[in-house]
């Protein structure tokens, strides 16, 4: 499937609730929640069938391609999914993963999968300290295993280590590396 462009909406999440809600001959659909994130919106969908109301929840997720300041006012993308295929994006709230029924689809099991061990492996809150398995090496030199976590400004965290030097590693190194909290 392709992308779709339209104007952006006023309101994105009542956007998304609507998108995910309709009703069909023989199914009914509604969105019980959503989350957007910067490049995908993830949502929790019902579905039951009308003939003997079976019910199923699963997450659509759509992709999101924002372009601001497009003339001819397609600036809104959107690339829509379903769990069952598999998204290669990964970064579903547990929030909405909690509230999806059980699959035997292997696409949605393994993506689930995936959307958990990401979470797992996210940053801990401020005040955390954290020991890597492998040190990381910065681009001035210095080789640094542990690290306290802590908030810097409103929303950015940092790692401090034991001589109270501050560093930022992005959310992949998190991801790729192995660590565990130590204290």
């Amino acid at each position: 499937m392709g992308w779709d462009f339209q104007e952006k909406p006023q309101d994105v999440r009542r956007w998304f609730f609507d998108r995910f809600s309709w009703d069909s001959d023989t199914e009914t659909y509604r969105c019980l929640q959503i989350s957007l994130k910067l490049n995908a919106c993830y949502a929790a969908v019902e579905k039951v069938q009308r003939s003997d109301s079976k019910r199923e929840v699963f997450c659509a997720v759509s992709l999101i391609k924002y372009i601001p300041g497009e003339r001819d006012r397609f600036n809104f993308g959107t690339k829509d999914m379903a769990d069952s295929w598999g998204p290669t994006v990964a970064e579903c709230p547990k929030h909405i993963l909690d509230l999806l029924t059980d699959t035997d689809n292997e696409c949605a099991i393994e993506w689930r999968a995936r959307c958990r061990e990401n979470l797992r492996k996210r940053m801990p809150k401020a005040g955390v300290r954290v020991r890597f398995e492998n040190p990381i090496q910065f681009t001035d030199g210095s080789e640094v295993r542990e690290f306290t976590v802590v908030r810097v400004g409103k929303r950015r965290k940092v790692l401090r280590d034991e001589y109270g030097l501050h560093y930022r590693i992005s959310r992949s190194m998190w991801r790729d590396r192995e660590w565990a909290i130590v204290g």
